[in-house]
């Protein structure tokens, strides 16, 4: 894997753990006992959150189901240890701690078991170019569980527990959750064969500017054509008539349907922060966790922007990006038609004359060779 490399060439430099502090973020896989009190979480690192795709009309129905959970109940109840019993069980999955950067990966490709072969999922998925995931976080969630809980047992302020109330005063600032999109990996093709195309913003120079990145071709892109670029859904350019059979217009619907979606989306925070001391300091038991001082907090672990020429390559992915971008123009080269159709026409302008006395020719060579 690419992050694994670099990661392993920055190590014992002051680079170290940039990876980490850029791309790494951390999952709460959580068990909340509905038959008791009690609660446990097991954390898991993350570089990239998977989305469903299927019959989800956004990311953000998609987000929803990612943190949505499942019961687990009678045979498949959890067995809570301090109770030594199996209790019915919420189980799910939500986010801890944010990134820097959020790679979201559509769930575009799937295996059917029926016919043991691989198919392309091109449903519409729309993404905004902003968001917030608030909503996704472990603090939300915690925020929700317990407003449901003091409205069904029609609690007070007064009546929560010390834990409880850290949970009601305890919120990040809104600008730790906000994201924006800075990039897209598009797919072309089906799921045995295609082709793989960038859209990108270019955040040093003003105004932003996207681009195409294909291949060897870079040009300008409109973010205006996003969704129609990375959406997926159906063409609506394709226009199918009447009177056809059942048959006929489910065939038609297939050809209707976009094979050109989205299937990575890069969003970045707009504040760098360093990730693994702020971690540090919300995990502190003995540091207060107010509104006020967790913002206080957070400023205080802004990093700085780093530009394109502020960055190092190290030498060996220099050198490995050198090897490769020469062996594709030599090939480029090579066999690039005019090429070969220069160097036929050379050929081609050269006399040859055929000498059947091969023994004469060889002996010929031989002394010219010796008088040489």
């Amino acid at each position: 894997m690419a992050m694994d490399r670099i990661e392993n060439l920055v190590k014992g430099k002051k680079e170290d753990k940039v990876i980490k502090n850029l791309f790494q973020g951390v999952l709460a896989n959580e068990f909340i006992c509905k038959g008791c009190p009690h609660y446990s979480e097991r954390e898991e690192p993350f570089m990239t959150i998977s989305l469903q795709v299927k019959n989800k009309h956004s990311i953000r129905e998609s987000l929803e189901a990612f943190v949505e959970g499942e019961m687990l109940e009678g045979d498949n109840a959890y067995y809570c240890e301090k109770c030594e019993k199996k209790v019915n069980t919420l189980k799910r999955c939500c986010i801890k701690r944010m990134p820097n950067v959020l790679f979201m990966v559509l769930k575009r490709f799937e295996f059917n078991f029926d016919t043991m072969s691989k198919f392309k999922i091109n449903d519409y998925c729309e993404f905004p170019m902003s968001i917030n995931m608030r909503e996704y976080s472990q603090e939300a969630l915690a925020k929700k569980d317990l407003a449901r809980l003091m409205e069904d047992k029609n609690m007070t302020l007064e009546d929560l527990s010390e834990e409880q109330r850290a949970i009601l005063d305890k919120e990040l600032p809104a600008k730790y959750y906000d994201y924006n999109l800075r990039g897209t990996v598009v797919h072309i093709g089906t799921a045995e064969q295609g082709h793989y195309i960038s859209y990108i913003q270019d955040r040093e120079n003003q105004p932003n500017k996207w681009f195409e990145f294909n291949d060897h071709l870079v040009k300008e892109f409109d973010p205006e054509d996003i969704a129609n670029e990375a959406f997926g859904g159906e063409d609506d350019s394709f226009m199918a008539t009447g009177g056809l059979s059942e048959q006929m217009l489910h065939a038609m619907k297939q050809l209707k349907t976009k094979i050109k979606n989205a299937y990575i989306l890069i969003y970045e925070r707009d504040e760098i922060i360093d990730g693994e001391r702020f971690t540090e300091f919300m995990d502190d038991p003995n540091i207060n966790t107010n509104k006020q001082d967790i913002a206080l907090r957070l400023d205080q672990c802004k990093l700085a922007k780093t530009t394109s020429l502020q960055i190092q390559i190290p030498p060996g992915i220099h050198d490995l990006i050198l090897e490769k971008n020469k062996k594709f123009w030599l090939s480029k080269f090579i066999f690039n038609k005019t090429y070969i159709d220069s160097v036929l026409n050379i050929f081609n302008k050269i006399p040859i004359t055929e000498n059947k006395d091969y023994q004469a020719a060889r002996s010929g060579d031989l002394q010219s060779q010796q008088g040489d």
